[in-house]
């Protein structure tokens, strides 16, 4: 780990400008609106302990001051949380930055909590420290209204399966990606330890828990915003670190051990560790425009100094990491053969041939509800087949390969823009690949707009000795606003009745996968549409592809045999490099009008090559 450290502190400390800027190598902008700084210095102080006369930290924290509050506003709650931090790192220190940060923070005003309102509830948890460091450690205990309207924010913040709520949904939902569960529950932790507030670790115990019960170590972040990125697996490590100095329980030294395996594997020779990893170690794999490397990097080197220093704190420098031994099944990775979280409508399922981790709720109230995959009902987020993914990871979106067409080589450009121009005009409409969630149809109106999922009406679970089923209905009452992908996309939720239902069956059985769907349309704004129950994100091109007896046949060399009803006579195909290599989508449609009831039905069968399943 020292190695990986010193190697990823030298990378950062190259991004710094004479000005005091810290600029991200790929785009060369000082991103002021974002939190690096205020994460530089916190992991400066835990790893070197520098004093006012560094130079380099010096011109950071200067650069840093003379930003406006209006540039620094949409990171403020970031930014007090890590500078708390930064604080008290540096009064356990003795360092004279300690008297520099409590004028910043006691000068700073809070936000208020009507501001959080619309933003999730991760933001809310990192005021709430801030707020209460500041009333336990710099004597300025003078928002007490603040503070019970921050309790009365997050007093439902955690459901009974452990997940925390981000954006509370009257019709359900709000479940936090996975991602930000991790931040949340790490923001928690360090609030019981340096706050004052013990009951939170239990609470934040239940989170990681969940969390480990989903998914292997290398796709515990599968659904939600920022998926398996360097951010998300941070706040994982620092969690369990932090657990580990408060319980016997193994599984949480066995976790943060694997994952400091993988960071360590997914560092470049530059130092840089990739901004979403992936087995080739692809630099930047994300498609959400709020990610930066500079900004995922620094973050994630200081929360993992800040896990460090606390562990040394308590005496547990020397204290080795238990390593998992080979071939040993009793590790946090083997959970039962369904694992199903209730409250937020998630469920993993194991059998000998297949692994699926699936979303019967959405994750929040964002606008992005109804065109982006991750926050879709009744949508498989991973599906593994003897160890390989079926369903990959999305690959980079539009605005990804124009960001590689302008900063890359005369070769790499053209061949960016290449792909960017095929992905647009392909016949699939894959400009808006968001939409392609896998096995969740919807309505398309016309080119830029789209019906689909969206309240969730009810939602049951059913196991017996073989099979476990999944039932829910929705109502198509998401409107959606496509507009190219290089433009800022718009969604809005219909004021007016819904114009049918959807309901869903999802049926797990030892060697088969099993998706019903029926749609029954109530009225159209339009008398034709187009239905699309035909939307796979695939691993690999099939085999053989063929129509019979009203199914459409696929058949795939690793053994995997996908069956749909009906028919998809027109088949449109579109290949895309994904992080694990080229991604197939495959998608039909049929026309359908007002009092339409439409029958859907998709079976995934595993099987080794050349044996029946």
């Amino acid at each position: 780990m020292d190695q990986l450290l010193n190697h990823w502190s030298n990378w950062i400390e190259r991004q710094v400008r004479p000005s005091g800027a810290i600029c991200d190598p790929y785009s060369r902008h000082p991103l002021p609106f974002q939190y690096h700084y205020a994460a530089y210095l916190l992991g400066r102080l835990c790893a070197d302990a520098p004093e006012l006369s560094d130079p380099t930290a010096s011109r950071v924290w200067h650069y840093f001051c003379q930003l406006s509050p209006e540039q620094t506003r949409s990171s403020r709650e970031f930014n007090g949380f890590l500078l708390s931090l930064a604080h008290w790192v540096a009064r356990r220190r003795e360092s004279q930055w300690a008297a520099e940060l409590a004028d910043y923070l006691t000068a700073t005003p809070l936000p208020t909590a009507s501001s959080l309102r619309t933003r999730n509830r991760n933001f809310a948890f990192m005021l709430d420290f801030e707020l209460r460091y500041r009333c336990s450690h710099l004597h300025a205990d003078t928002e007490p209204k603040l503070r019970v309207e921050l309790d009365e924010m997050l007093a439902d913040s955690i459901g009974s399966d452990g997940l925390y709520v981000d954006s509370p949904s009257p019709n359900g939902g709000g479940y936090a990606s996975s991602v930000y569960v991790a931040k949340m529950a790490l923001t928690r932790l360090l609030g019981a330890m340096i706050n004052g507030r013990a009951h939170q670790i239990e609470e934040a115990g239940r989170a990681i828990d969940a969390l480990l019960s989903l998914a292997d170590i290398d796709r515990v972040f599968s659904y939600g915003r920022s998926q398996s990125s360097l951010f998300g697996y941070a706040n994982l490590y620092a969690a369990c670190r932090l657990l580990a100095l408060q319980t016997t329980n193994a599984q949480y030294r066995r976790a943060a051990n694997e994952i400091e395996e993988m960071l360590e594997s997914w560092q470049s020779e530059s130092g840089e560790l990739a901004l979403n990893p992936s087995a080739n170690n692809h630099r930047r794999l994300g498609f959400d425009q709020y990610m930066h490397a500079i900004v995922y990097n620094i973050y994630s080197w200081a929360i993992v100094h800040v896990s460090i220093y606390i562990a040394k704190i308590n005496g547990r420098e020397n204290q080795s990491m238990t390593k998992r031994p080979s071939g040993n099944k009793d590790t946090m990775q083997t959970v039962n053969k369904v694992q199903y979280h209730p409250a937020a409508g998630i469920l993993r399922y194991r059998s000998a041939a297949y692994d699926c981790l699936i979303a019967m709720r959405r994750f929040n109230d964002e606008p992005k509800l109804g065109r982006d995959q991750r926050y879709q009902c009744a949508t498989p987020q991973l599906i593994r087949h003897r160890k390989r993914d079926v369903v990959p990871p999305i690959p980079r979106d539009i605005r990804g390969f124009m960001r590689l067409a302008q900063r890359q080589s005369l070769l790499e450009r053209f061949i960016a823009s290449w792909q960017a121009a095929r992905f647009l005009f392909s016949r699939t409409n894959s400009d808006d690949f968001l939409d392609r969630a896998g096995f969740s149809p919807f309505i398309r109106l016309d080119r830029f707009r789209k019906i689909c999922a969206g309240d969730q009406q009810q939602l049951t679970f059913e196991q017996s000795c073989d099979r476990v089923e999944l039932t829910s209905e929705f109502s198509f009452n998401a409107d959606v606003d496509r507009r190219t992908p290089w433009r800022k996309m718009r969604c809005r939720r219909t004021k007016t009745s819904s114009i049918g239902t959807l309901s869903t069956r999802i049926t797990f059985e030892p060697t088969a996968l099993t998706f019903r769907h029926r749609v029954m349309l109530d009225h159209l704004a339009r008398r034709q549409a187009d239905l699309i129950h035909l939307n796979l994100r695939l691993q690999e091109a099939p085999v053989q592809c063929a129509p019979i007896d009203g199914w459409s046949h696929f058949e795939f060399a690793s053994g995997l045999r996908i069956r749909h009803h009906p028919a998809a006579g027109d088949i449109a195909e579109t290949t895309c490099n994904g992080s694990t290599g080229p991604v197939i989508y495959l998608r039909a449609a049929s026309r359908v009008t007002s009092d339409t009831e439409f029958d859907i039905q998709t079976i995934l069968s595993f099987a080794e090559p050349g044996n029946s399943p």
